[in-house]
């Protein structure tokens, strides 16, 4: 079936603009399982608006990266100012500015968002090595992952090795654009494995927006009997990026041009890699139990300049992540339940050293930045009948900020997050859910630190919003939906940058984004 996106308002009443959804290409899309319970589900038992985009409608589309994909779906809003497609910004349920702090994006459930404000590196998830993306929207999330899932939770599966297969392709485009990969997979008995490496370079459509990128990954996964699977997987990023800033009103006015660049030797240079691996315990149909540990590191060289002055930052950013789940399922009669449990653990630590000049005083430092966070979570799915189905979750989060040097050297900060919903399924396989659900974000560690002062900020606290939403989808035929839901959005002590102050700061008062999203799929 074809996914077309007829319509998408997103209305923005206090803090964003209109935004309405780009009808680009056209997208096959399967209602098989969904993620949004952090195990495999019918979307239809999911109290939220969800998308799958298979691996079918991914070679279908015409889109060359994963965001020029998910800029064709409902409430997706995507922005490149960079126009060298690696800083590219998808923006669920209207946070603007914000919106990469707003948006989990998660690969073979490992979390992307940094602890810094690096955002997500598209250029790093190949679109021909991923299998499917799931798209949950609103902060149903923030119960079973936690921090930056406000807007919602973008969850990109990789392929996986199976029959022994090779392959390899190069492209050239416009602006000097090259790119070339290669991959090699298979696997045979109780081991399979997939290989992959790419390679990127441009000179970008506007001036000072050149990248040039390489990049290389593995997946193994090993199978003892038909109950249990091990998983390890790998991947190295590295970029030269120019980043030629954000052109403002008043530089056309001035004469510039959409291609010109108001920062010309501004550039970044990014090095990353990571490490995952983990069991899988399956107790046949009845659950499992699911342990992920991951490492990550990224070092980064940005140099900055804007109308007070510039800054040099060179920062290293090392996470450490340990995530254990149990996952139970029974029945009683004709009730079921599935009953989830389980904890999330990340250490981040961020060293940067630091030269700027800010009004014509340079300053230079050395500072050790760490962010230590448990989460603990249950989520519980209550079948009653064929058609009616429970949900709800509870999660408690705390996180640990340590700074040196600082005065004081650590604060601390938690949250308690909720998220109740009920569905309702009738005529073929329609289906009409209303859910309740309280998100949240905390401030990364470039928000507590100022490039330009070298100074830290302990007084921002944690932006809070509650979420409620009302949705159904209604089959034609078979094949044939359409799907409308309404939201509404009320954001507390919103974290924003105030330009007059040089330093990012809560919103006094409540902001409030209030949205209807409407598609077709036949």
């Amino acid at each position: 079936m074809n996914r077309i996106t007829l319509l998408t308002l997103i209305l923005i009443f206090l803090t964003t603009p209109l935004m309405a959804d780009e009808n680009e290409t056209t997208i096959k899309v399967e209602e098989v399982v969904v993620t949004a319970t952090r195990y495999e589900e019918n979307p239809a038992s999911v109290p939220a608006s969800t998308t799958v985009i298979t691996e079918e409608g991914i070679n279908n589309s015409t889109a060359r990266n994963i965001p020029d994909l998910l800029r064709t779906e409902a409430g997706a809003h995507v922005t490149d100012t960079g126009g060298n497609k690696r800083n590219m910004t998808v923006d669920l349920r209207g946070f603007g500015e914000t919106a990469a702090l707003n948006t989990l994006v998660l690969v073979d459930g490992r979390r992307v968002n940094q602890a810094d404000l690096s955002g997500t590196d598209w250029t790093q998830i190949p679109l021909d090595r991923v299998k499917k993306i799931e798209i949950i929207r609103g902060g149903r999330g923030s119960v079973l992952y936690g921090d930056n899932a406000s807007g919602g939770v973008i969850n990109i599966i990789t392929k996986e090795g199976e029959t022994l297969k090779a392959g390899a392709g190069a492209a050239a485009g416009s602006f000097e654009t090259y790119k070339g990969n290669a991959y090699f997979s298979g696997g045979s008995g109780n081991l399979y494995y997939s290989v992959n490496g790419s390679y990127l370079t441009s000179d970008g459509y506007r001036d000072n927006s050149s990248t040039e990128s390489k990049d290389a990954g593995v997946n193994l996964n090993y199978y003892i009997g038909d109950y249990v699977r091990l998983n390890f997987s790998s991947g190295y990023h590295k970029d030269n990026t120019g980043l030629p800033g954000s052109l403002k009103e008043s530089d056309f006015d001035a004469g510039a041009s959409r291609t010109d660049s108001v920062n010309p030797d501004d550039f970044a240079d990014v090095e990353d890699y990571y490490f995952k691996g983990g069991p899988e315990v399956y107790f046949m149909d009845n659950g499992l139990v699911k342990l992920d540990i991951s490492y990550r590191k990224r070092d980064s060289l940005t140099f900055s300049s804007f109308a007070a002055g510039e800054f040099t930052g060179d920062t290293a950013v090392r996470t450490l992540a340990f995530s254990p789940q149990l996952v139970l399922k029974n029945e009683l009669g004709d009730a079921s339940n599935t009953f989830t449990i389980g904890i999330d653990y990340q250490k981040a630590e961020e060293d940067i050293v630091n030269d700027s000049l800010f009004f014509g005083s340079r300053t230079m430092g050395e500072f050790e930045l760490e962010k230590e966070n448990y989460g603990y979570y249950v989520h519980d799915e209550i079948s009653l009948t064929d058609n009616l189905l429970f949900s709800g979750g509870y999660r408690y989060d705390r996180a640990e900020f340590t700074f040196s040097p600082s005065t004081p050297d650590n604060i601390t900060m938690d949250e308690d997050l909720y998220t109740a919903g009920i569905n309702y399924t009738f005529y073929r396989k329609s289906y009409a859910y209303a859910s309740v659900s309280k998100s949240f974000r905390y401030p990364v560690l470039d928000e507590l630190f100022s490039f330009f002062t070298n100074t830290i900020d302990t007084g921002l606290i944690p932006q809070k919003s509650n979420e409620y939403e009302l949705g159904a989808r209604f089959y034609i035929n078979d094949n044939c939906y359409i799907h409308i839901n309404v939201f509404r959005i009320d954001t507390n002590d919103e974290i924003f940058y105030n330009p007059s102050t040089y330093a990012n700061e809560n919103l006094d008062g409540k902001s409030r984004r209030d949205g209807v999203e409407i598609s077709f799929s036949a």
